[in-house]
């Protein structure tokens, strides 16, 4: 699909440089191609360089955005888990907030009410005997 794939840039893409006098494009920018990737249209020109940055869909998509054509097998499992995690997290949550009696926190507000709205003992005051 987009893999090992060659680009070709658009006219708005290029850019264009001159190189010293006595050189073609190609002698002038063997060695940056060679480090960093792209093509130029015309390595024998020696006026009007016009350099793209990227020759593949490898090197650009390596480049820009750290994808590796070599990780797609790790990527695609990924998006898997991550699809698979999203779903079962739509059917608990839709379970525990609607379906199951509402609110999960409910027994607990109950509880704490009922501690609340009762009257205190004569020992609920740190083992000190309250008269009543």
């Amino acid at each position: 699909a987009v893999g090992k794939t060659l680009i070709s840039c658009s006219d708005v893409e290029y850019v264009t440089l001159t190189p010293p006098s006595g050189l073609t494009c190609g002698d002038y920018m063997q060695a940056f191609i060679s480090y960093a990737g792209g093509y130029l249209v015309d390595p024998n020109a020696t006026s009007g360089c016009q350099f793209c940055s990227s020759r593949t869909t490898d090197e650009l998509l390596g480049k820009y955005f750290n994808i590796q054509y070599a990780h797609r097998w790790r990527n695609f499992g990924l998006l898997l888990v991550y699809t698979a995690f999203n779903t079962a997290a739509i059917y608990v949550f839709t379970y525990v907030f609607r379906i199951r009696s509402g609110n999960p926190m409910g027994a607990h507000r109950r509880r704490l009410s009922r501690l609340q709205t009762r009257k205190p003992s004569s020992h609920d005051s740190l083992g000190v005997h309250v008269n009543e």
